[in-house]
């Protein structure tokens, strides 16, 4: 079944690009399905292997490494998040304006050590629920090799350690400029979107993390979260509360 919220955020990316995607891995009903269709341009189903990882992989293939040699701008998004709130376009005008090869919506600093390896350090990087990568890096050789070297993860730690810590890294050693569009530094956390959602809403983030309603409430609390204030805030900003 593809969750309302998901085709809400079909919807907010419709007016803003020349072709939507949608990965499903596994298969749809057929209402979801027609529902779907009725947004994007296609749909790829496939086997529930490889997480997200996975699915942008097999994306990146279905459109074709020639085609996107050609594209201005790539989105690589899951459906990790609830949004738009309000609309994508003030984001996205704000984004144009910023030269730089790849952004995202928020980053993560570098912690020592490592939190799922326990030693070295997690390299700073941009969250992978959204990454925006641009004509320099989509016409690079090294972005295709890049996917054609990527194992599949069979775990959600391997999901965070091979790709999510490791993507931006990658592409910044060889040149590529990177930025987020509300990096964590301002809000003096490390994972803005669990521990500053209330913030990010008031900055004009466009998103708010579904993780924030099945995340372990004693920490949320210890950290001073309390998700129902970060609903009460996105419906303030005009997020439909029957989508969450």
């Amino acid at each position: 079944v593809c969750d309302t919220s998901v085709l809400h955020t079909l919807r907010g990316f419709r007016p803003f690009v020349e072709n939507i995607l949608v990965v499903v891995n596994g298969s749809l009903q057929a209402s979801s399905l027609g529902a779907v269709r009725a947004i994007a341009d296609d749909v790829l189903e496939r086997d529930s292997v490889g997480f997200d990882v996975g699915a942008y992989r097999d994306a990146l293939e279905f459109l074709g490494w020639d085609t996107l040699a050609g594209v201005d701008e790539l989105f690589l998004v899951n459906y990790t998040f609830f949004g738009p709130v309000g609309s994508f376009e003030p984001l996205l005008d704000r984004m144009d304006s910023v030269d730089v090869d790849l952004w995202g919506i928020t980053d993560h600093p570098a912690v020592s050590p490592h939190p799922y390896t326990g030693r070295g350090t997690m390299p700073e990087h941009l969250q992978s629920y959204w990454l925006s990568i641009r004509g320099p890096i989509l016409r690079s050789p090294e972005f295709r090799r890049y996917w054609k070297s990527l194992k599949d993860p069979t775990s959600y730690s391997e999901v965070v350690t091979q790709f999510e810590c490791e993507f931006t890294r990658y592409f910044a050693d060889l040149g590529f400029t990177w930025q987020a569009a509300f990096p964590a530094a301002n809000y003096g956390v490390s994972n803005a979107t669990m521990e500053a959602p209330v913030g990010l809403l008031q900055d004009g983030c466009p998103l708010f993390k579904k993780r924030l309603y099945f995340h372990d409430v004693p920490a949320l609390v210890d950290q001073g979260i309390v998700t129902a204030a970060v609903t009460e805030e996105a419906k303030r900003r005009g997020y439909p509360e029957d989508l969450i």
